[in-house]
C-alpha cells in the first residue's frame, strides 16, 4: 500500500492521516483555500472557539512549510528591537556628550548667562526639527 493518496480536489496527503482521520483531506483543502484567500504570506492563525476544559482556548495556526514559525519572527523581530535600541542609547550619549560641550562654549561665550544644559539642549533639539519635518517631539 502506498503511504500517499490523493484527495477529491487532487492534492497529496500521507495515507496515515487520512485513515486516522476520515474527514481531513477535506478540512486541509478549506483550510488552504482559507489561507489563501487571508493574503497571509507565512502564517494564520485561525479560532475556531475551540475550548477544553482543561487547556483552555485553542487555536488553529497553519504555516508554509518553508516559512517561519511565528515564534521564529518574534524572535527575530525581538533581536533586531534590542539591536535598535541599543544603537539608539549610543547615539543619544554621544549627542548628549556633544550638546553639552557645545553647552559649554555657547555659555562661556556668553559669560555664563546661558539658562540651564536641560533647556539648550530642548533648544537644540527644537532647531534640528526646523531641518526635519519627520522628527518626533523630543519629549517623546
Amino acid at each position: 500500500m502506498s503511504d500517499k493518496c490523493t484527495s477529491p480536489k487532487g492534492h497529496n496527503y500521507t495515507a496515515k492521516v487520512i485513515a486516522e482521520a476520515p474527514g481531513l483531506a477535506e478540512f486541509m483543502e478549506e483550510i488552504a483555500a482559507m489561507f489563501k484567500n487571508s493574503g497571509a504570506v507565512n502564517y494564520l492563525e485561525m479560532q475556531f472557539g475551540l475550548k477544553d476544559d482543561e487547556l483552555g482556548e485553542l487555536v488553529i495556526t497553519i504555516q508554509r512549510k518553508d516559512g517561519k514559525t511565528p515564534h521564529e519572527l518574534r524572535l527575530e523581530s525581538e533581536a533586531a528591537h534590542a539591536s535598535l535600541t541599543e544603537k539608539v542609547e549610543r547615539l543619544e550619549k554621544a549627542l548628549d556628550k556633544r550638546l553639552k560641550q557645545e553647552y559649554m562654549d555657547e555659555d562661556h561665550r556668553l559669560g555664563g548667562t546661558y539658562r540651564t544644559y536641560e533647556q539648550f539642549k530642548q533648544d537644540a533639539l527644537l532647531e534640528s526639527e526646523k531641518d526635519d519635518p519627520t522628527a518626533t517631539d523630543p519629549a517623546d
